[in-house]
C-alpha cells in the first residue's frame, strides 16, 4: 500500500501562518496572518520585487505610487497580475494550477523601504475540494 500524507508540511493553512496564494487566473492572494505581519490593509498599494541577483528571492513591497491595488474578498487582500503569475511559475519550474508560499515574519529593510520575503522553498500546491 503506497500512502499520500496530508501533514503541516504540505497543507500550509494561511489562517496560522503568514502565507501568499498564486492561482494560474493571475489572482493574488494574501492572507490575513500575511497582512497582520506586514501591516497591509485594504486599498494599500503594494509591488513584488525580484533580487536581480537570486532569482529566488522575490519580496512584498508597500508602495504608494505604483503598486498594485489590494481589495479584501473573503478572508484575504487580493490583486490580479497574470504576468506576475507567469513569472513566478518560471522561477519555481512549476505550471501547476495554484499554489501557496509562506511570507517571513521578520522584515528585511534596503534603504528606506521594507521588504517581506516570500518564502519560494516552501512553494505548496494548493489542493481544492470538488463538489459532488
Amino acid at each position: 500500500m503506497e500512502l499520500k500524507i496530508f501533514d503541516r508540511n504540505n497543507c500550509l493553512q494561511s489562517t496560522h501562518e503568514p502565507t501568499i496564494s498564486i492561482h494560474k487566473t493571475g489572482l493574488i492572494s494574501l492572507s490575513m496572518k500575511c497582512c497582520e505581519i506586514t501591516g497591509l490593509s485594504e486599498n494599500d498599494l503594494i509591488v513584488i520585487a525580484q533580487d536581480k541577483d537570486s532569482k529566488k528571492d522575490w519580496y512584498i513591497v508597500k508602495d504608494t505610487k505604483n503598486g498594485f491595488h489590494l481589495y479584501k474578498e473573503g478572508n484575504a487582500l487580493k490583486f490580479h497580475s497574470r504576468l506576475l503569475v507567469h513569472e513566478l511559475y518560471d522561477v519555481l519550474k512549476t505550471s501547476s494550477g495554484s499554489f501557496r508560499m509562506l511570507v517571513s515574519h521578520e522584515p528585511v529593510k534596503d534603504g528606506e523601504k521594507t521588504l517581506w520575503l516570500i518564502i519560494t522553498a516552501s512553494a505548496r500546491e494548493v489542493f481544492r475540494r470538488t463538489k459532488k
